[in-house]
């Protein structure tokens, strides 16, 4: 084909819209609900440490929601044998729909942040990454001070938030009572 039709057919794929997702799962039965708790139901399962979210604080220093995303993925590959994980590169890029040179960076700043150790095991080989346990918060906190700013700084303004929601509440309920009685409904 043409280079100039290639282009152009290209182009007419990326005017077409494609259907939404609500719209293909309308199509299927529902999923069922999740629960944390059932271990004997067949899905596969990996252990996360609830304080990697608290990582999250650390944006300035690079952390990036894909960035605990690989942290979670070197996990599921993690050997207990061998005491690391040892995917390539490209595995990683692959599950998680990147290009190698993204998984790069994600893995410097997982090293950079204390959330692995990564050693060469030579070229033509994997590297080997050995998963470490995520900081509490305080402790993360206390060590990374830009991180504890922000985190202060968003719990004041979700503090101001909540109580502007809590001022409205009232006024928002005496409203909807009052339009339900006209409406001759009691609850």
């Amino acid at each position: 084909m043409p280079r100039h039709k290639e282009r152009l057919r290209m182009q007419d794929n990326k005017k077409k819209k494609i259907e939404s997702a609500s719209e293909i799962l309308k199509k299927y039965a529902a999923q069922p609900t999740f629960n944390k708790g059932n271990f004997g139901d067949g899905i596969r399962w990996t252990r996360i440490p609830s304080d990697l979210r608290n990582y999250l604080f650390l944006s300035d220093y690079g952390v990036r929601e894909a960035t605990l995303m690989l942290y979670m993925i070197l996990i599921e590959y993690f050997n207990e044998d061998d005491g690391c994980a040892y995917p390539t590169q490209s595995q990683l890029a692959l599950q998680m729909n990147k290009k190698p040179n993204a998984i790069k960076g994600y893995i410097k700043t997982l090293k950079d942040v204390g959330l692995i150790k990564v050693t060469s095991r030579g070229k033509g080989f994997s590297n080997r990454y050995l998963p470490l346990q995520p900081l509490e918060k305080s402790v993360l906190l206390s060590r990374f001070t830009s991180a504890n700013e922000r985190y202060t700084k968003l719990c004041a303004e979700l503090k101001d938030h909540d109580m502007r929601d809590m001022k409205r509440m009232p006024d928002h309920m005496k409203a909807n009572r009052e339009r339900r009685e006209g409406e001759g409904i009691t609850i």
